[in-house]
């Protein structure tokens, strides 16, 4: 039997922040709910029985702090990984309410990602395996290389270079398997980690680097992502 997706109930009386929420979650293999209130969110938690709540401060009804103390005096419901979402200064009464995290807003996406999958491992991004060719320039190095595997958020690359942790480079990414054709993206990343002979943090890749996309226009995700998805 197939499993079902795990769920993650996401919860701002801010159209605006769960949308930047969902976008932040398109590629992971979820069940995305949404509430704007306190009543919402109950209801669900007690329906859907949520793997992971994104809970924010603001929303309708009752502080999220309040919500969070509910959900968490419900024996039912008191295991279920409370992240909250608040604004600076917010922090203390979000952690006094009891839940697991919290995340600071304005959101920044890869550690809104990051602390999810703390709680829920099914948080990942798709990633495939590829032999895409991408040129990395910056202000202080230039090189072409081999793309081994490629998601959403980032790529890993077969190169001898190694250009500082933190290096903000721009990728010319040729998103197309070997001998055949296929668009080019460019976006801007941030080195990300080395992975060294003598420290390898992917032991069944070669010598290389992982770069985490930094800036990637609306166009370029689109055209990534199905090229992501031609693998299925």
């Amino acid at each position: 039997m197939e499993q079902s997706q795990a769920k993650i109930l996401l919860v701002d009386e801010s159209r605006f922040f769960l949308t930047i929420e969902k976008q932040f979650l398109r590629n992971i293999p979820v069940t995305l709910l949404e509430a704007q209130s306190a009543a919402q969110a109950m209801a669900f938690c007690r329906a859907e029985k949520p793997q992971l709540i994104y809970l924010a401060q603001e929303i309708t009804g009752m502080p999220g702090s309040q919500c969070c103390l509910q959900i968490k005096a419900d024996p039912t419901l008191r295991q279920i990984p409370i992240i909250m979402i608040c604004e600076p200064g917010e922090e203390n009464v979000c952690h006094l309410a009891g839940c697991d995290a919290v995340l600071l807003k304005p959101l920044d996406r890869h550690r809104f990602l990051e602390v999810g999958r703390s709680f829920l491992a099914g948080i990942r991004e798709r990633r495939r395996s590829c032999m895409v060719r991408a040129t990395v320039k910056s202000e202080i190095i230039s090189f072409a290389a081999r793309g081994l595997d490629i998601s959403s958020g980032g790529i890993f690359l077969d190169t001898t270079a190694k250009p500082p942790v933190g290096t903000v480079v721009h990728l010319d990414i040729h998103l197309a398997r070997p001998h055949e054709t296929g668009p080019h993206i460019n976006c801007s990343g941030v080195v990300a980690w080395h992975n060294t002979r003598e420290n390898p943090q992917k032991p069944n890749h070669p010598v290389g680097l992982g770069i985490k996309f930094h800036t990637l226009s609306t166009q370029s995700a689109a055209v990534l992502n199905g090229f992501l998805h031609s693998f299925d």
